[in-house]
């Protein structure tokens, strides 16, 4: 009644409806009715239910923790690049652990990695966001560069993963250790050789 128009977005009301009891979720705007002298008279209360809007977003944001709870806690190494300069969206734990426990989310490989693009896997990146195919490789060598100058080969099986948009276009690429039988069978058939 001050003049004041008042917004309240997704305010949780606890309601009973068909016999039960629930908290639904409401958007409202009150705003001042004015006479013809500018003199406040009374208000309209404009409301619309978001309960299901509100309901939808907190079920997203739960798979999404869900998800990241299980990309966090696989075996295998993940990790989500964006855009073309491939930076890095998500790794996980084992990925972390791959590349020496460098700070990569937010930085492209490039800046995390640059001994990766020296060897050629950058240049496989920028392949699968021309044609739109996966790549992938078994024991691979990797030459990691460590703290004070030394350096440690790691043979790495992986897989990089287009993820596309509705038109087709690869926005992001998935990187994965693949983990599959075939891969199962060719490192105890390595082992065997090996030994």
């Amino acid at each position: 009644m001050s003049g004041e128009t008042v917004y309240h977005e997704d305010f949780p009301l606890e309601t009973t409806r068909h016999g039960q009891a629930e908290t639904a979720y409401f958007t409202f705007c009150y705003s001042p009715i004015r006479d013809e002298n500018a003199k406040v008279l009374g208000m309209i209360d404009t409301v619309m239910e978001t309960t299901e809007i509100v309901r939808a977003r907190q079920r997203l944001v739960s798979e999404s923790e869900r998800y990241r709870q299980m990309f966090e806690n696989a075996p295998g190494f993940m990790a989500m690049l964006s855009g073309p300069e491939h930076v890095f969206q998500y790794v996980n734990l084992a990925y972390s652990e791959l590349i020496g426990f460098r700070e990569a989310v937010g930085r492209t490989v490039a800046e995390v990695l640059p001994e990766a693009v020296e060897q050629g896997f950058a240049a496989a990146l920028t392949e699968i966001g021309q044609t739109g195919e996966p790549h992938s490789a078994l024991g691979a060598l990797l030459t990691i560069k460590g703290p004070g100058g030394a350096s440690f080969d790691r043979y790495v099986d992986f897989v990089y993963q287009p993820i596309k948009n509705a038109c087709g276009e690869v926005t992001d690429i998935f990187v994965s250790q693949p983990t599959s039988l075939s891969v199962v069978l060719r490192r105890v058939m390595i082992t065997r050789v090996t030994a």
